[in-house]
């Protein structure tokens, strides 16, 4: 079967069978692909969360989430699984000075979360790992832009 009913540019599967429909296609035994299959790694579009004081990045619809904080919030990450990374876009209002406090407890580079962009209209990113014993461990990747 062509890769391309998947999204991918190129290559194929041949000696099994590649089943079901994106984003879940299954590759049952045998299976041998050639030429340039593409795997997509990231799981749906940026999602475009909507500010209130509790914010729940629900990861079982996307893995990448923007938000605009209209204050100090609290974050949470829902559905997250193990091995799944997570891109979070932390943007301050018009007013600025936000800050965040995060549940479930993430281990940060360091040993403290980052300290986030302050100024008005400023964003940070930040990347968040669920390892495979369910602990957290995330990282300020793109800081003040």
């Amino acid at each position: 079967m062509s890769n391309s009913a998947y999204g991918g540019a190129g290559g194929s599967a041949a000696g099994g069978d590649l089943v079901g429909s994106y984003p879940n296609p299954t590759i049952k035994t045998g299976v041998r692909l050639t030429g340039q299959p593409e795997i997509d790694a990231h799981y749906g579009a940026v999602t475009a969360d909507t500010d209130a004081a509790t914010i729940n990045f629900d990861l079982s619809v996307t893995d990448k989430h923007t938000v605009t904080l209209g204050g100090n919030r609290t974050l949470n990450l829902t559905n997250m699984q193990n091995g799944q990374v997570a891109l979070i876009e932390l943007v301050q209002d018009a007013t600025g000075s936000r800050t965040v406090t995060w549940t479930p407890t993430i281990r940060w580079t360091g040993g403290t979360a980052p300290t986030l962009a302050t100024a008005a209209s400023k964003a940070d990113l930040l990347t968040i790992w669920r390892r495979a014993d369910g602990t957290y461990v995330g990282a300020l990747s793109i800081p003040n832009y």
